[in-house]
């Protein structure tokens, strides 16, 4: 920014001439518009200005509906995980035995997406081998079938649970 003083300005004649106006400082910025505008540059900047803002909502309501979708992804996929547990396990193993196998989520999946239990199934017993797990086993009773020599008990009647005891 320039400032004028009065040397700055050219001398003005003293004759008490009135009729010539004082010069005045030429302003900084350019009051006439550019050559090739039409009307006032204002109206552009409002309305790039709406176009951002409508933009932006677009933007803003596209990356909400991208967290939903994910969201929403992310919920399907720990279902059908839930369920391809629950088959691994009523097929005899751990639902972690199944996944260390190897088996992944899409193999386990038909082709409409839902979960394929004879897949899981097949992945279960492919697992069983893979990692050696042994099937496991029924109830242990050490000595089925043995007569362990247990003594008969003596018949009780109602009456005796009354009589005093001889013990």
């Amino acid at each position: 920014m320039t400032t004028t003083t009065t040397s700055d300005l050219p001398e003005e004649p003293q004759n008490g001439d009135q009729g010539t106006p004082e010069p005045t400082p030429a302003p900084e910025t350019p009051t006439d518009p550019p050559e090739g505008s039409t009307g006032p540059q204002e109206e552009p900047e409002e309305t790039a200005e709406d176009g951002n803002r409508e933009a932006a909502k677009y933007r803003r309501r596209l990356r909400d509906t991208e967290a939903d979708r994910d969201r929403l992804a992310s919920q399907v996929e720990a279902l059908q995980r839930t369920e391809i547990n629950r088959l691994a396990v009523a097929e005899g193993i751990k639902a972690e035995a199944l996944w260390a196998s190897g088996a992944t989520l899409a193999e386990l999946l038909a082709d409409d997406g839902n979960v394929d239990p004879a897949k899981v199934t097949k992945a279960a017993k492919a697992a069983v081998e893979i990692l050696g797990l042994n099937q496991r086993r029924g109830l242990r009773v050490p000595l089925e079938g043995r007569n362990t020599g247990t003594p008969k008990l003596q018949e009780r009647t109602f009456a005796d649970a009354f009589k005093p005891s001889s013990a």
